[in-house]
């Protein structure tokens, strides 16, 4: 069907599909309670196809939402899938970690858009809270050090369900937050806007037929990333690197390096931010898709400012993992190898991984007096390995709570969760030469 869309009827599809989230954003604006989302109109409106990927955002959407989305949609299509969304389900989602968002107050909302029963596509929206909860009206402040003290956090839930209210999971949501009937209202407004804009896509799809809007969906990406590719073209070859300081993050860390490398060949265009500081305690820390939005918002800028805002902008993006971080005060040596390939991880089992390490950086040091610690990611044909070692004392006894393990390190219950994600658990005690822990995980990979 990509192949029958002649250019014409293509854009005309395209500026159909826009005016469905112009509208939608209006209506949100016009229906919200606060003044950050009616007067600052911090919040944006987008279209996903079936898979997730972004087809189209409204004109006004913020620079900075460009990617935020895909974090949830990632989430939403790994923890559901089609097989277990109905027609009137929204979902509701903003923690960093675990449901894909940027920061706590911006509260990420998707409808599935089902016509004659089959997915077509989602409906989404995230709008800035002007509460969401913690430990200062706004939630928004400086010295936190830790993600509790921001607000709730919400994992990726359902919020509606056949078109009812989940009350139980609503009545949660508004009782952590300050001026709830405020945050009644903005959570209302949202879903009027996604409600508004899955009924104007069936009315298009009554048009149009639902099989030529997939075609113009994949259409609309494909020649978005070909057009972006030729913009690129202009662009010298060669390596463009640039480090600039953050000032500090309010909590002691000072001259805070942000670094980045930009590989240019032919059509292809690559971001390493290697030499970047590592997370510092203060609350100034970025999200992968926030830095992606920034990347991504440049690129247009800069190369084509009337690029259409999609997926095909994010496919001719390549991103490079840093091999190599250091802390100014607690080394780091992260080795990275077999990783010459796309990996599919599950989001649980991502998430299982990056607390086996996070845990195990933040005791090594409390409990075995640890100055390094070697981490290094080995991904084999079917599984990736996960080891970590220090250089501290060692310790040959239980953890404060009956946690086996050198120095209490917690490793019962990091046990527990790589063994729910069908993964293995060993734990090697040197005592003088320090301990080593190694977590294995299936892998689900594609040729790169």
């Amino acid at each position: 069907m990509t192949d029958a869309l002649d250019p014409i009827t293509l854009e005309i599809l395209r500026n159909s599909l826009r005016s469905i989230t112009d509208e939608s954003y209006i209506a949100l604006t016009k229906a919200a309670y606060s003044t950050n989302i009616k007067e600052r109109r911090d919040h944006s409106i987008a279209l996903t196809d079936a898979q997730g990927r972004l087809v189209v955002q409204s004109e006004n959407s913020l620079p900075i939402h460009l990617a935020s989305m895909l974090g949830m949609m990632e989430q939403l299509m790994e923890k559901y899938g089609e097989a277990d969304m109905a027609e009137g389900d929204i979902f509701v989602a903003n923690d960093p970690y675990v449901a894909g968002g940027t920061h706590l107050p911006d509260v990420n909302l998707a409808m599935p858009a089902f016509v004659d029963g089959k997915l077509l596509g989602f409906v989404c929206n995230i709008a800035h809270h002007a509460d969401i909860g913690g430990m200062t009206p706004g939630s928004m402040a400086g010295g936190m050090s830790e993600i509790y003290q921001e607000g709730l956090r919400i994992p990726l839930v359902r919020l509606f369900k056949g078109g009812e209210l989940v009350q139980d999971i609503f009545d949660l949501l508004l009782l952590n937050v300050r001026v709830p009937h405020e945050r009644r209202g903005d959570y209302f407004a949202q879903v009027a806007a996604c409600r508004l804009g899955a009924r104007r896509l069936g009315e298009m799809a009554q048009r149009y037929e639902p099989a030529m809007l997939e075609g113009a969906f994949a259409a609309i990406m494909d020649r978005t990333e070909a057009r972006l590719r030729d913009s690129i073209r202009d662009v010298p070859d060669g390596s463009y690197e640039f480090t600039d300081l953050l000032d500090n993050d309010g909590m002691g860390t000072v001259d805070i390096p942000i670094s980045v490398r930009v590989d240019v060949s032919g059509q292809d265009i690559a971001f390493d931010f290697a030499g970047t500081g590592p997370q510092m305690k203060g609350n100034f820390n970025m999200t992968f898709n926030a830095a992606q939005s920034a990347v991504y918002y440049v690129l247009k800028a800069m190369l084509d400012p009337d690029l259409p805002n999609n997926h095909g902008l994010i496919r001719a993006v390549e991103w490079l993992v840093s091999e190599t971080q250091e802390r100014a005060d607690f080394g780091i040596d992260l080795r990275c190898g077999g990783l010459d390939r796309e990996l599919r991880m599950p989001a649980s089992t991502e998430l299982v991984a990056y607390r086996v390490v996070q845990e195990a950086l933040t005791n090594c040091q409390k409990h075995s007096q640890a100055t390094m610690v070697w981490v290094s990611l080995e991904a084999g044909d079917d599984e990736i390995v996960v080891s970590i070692e220090d250089n501290g004392v060692g310790s040959s006894g239980t953890g404060p709570k009956g946690d086996e393990g050198p120095g209490g390190l917690g490793l019962l219950g990091m046990r527990q969760r790589v063994e729910s994600q069908n993964g293995h658990l060993t734990v090697a005690n040197r005592r003088s030469r320090g301990f080593s822990v190694t977590a294995r995980f299936p892998l689900r990979n594609e040729p790169s």
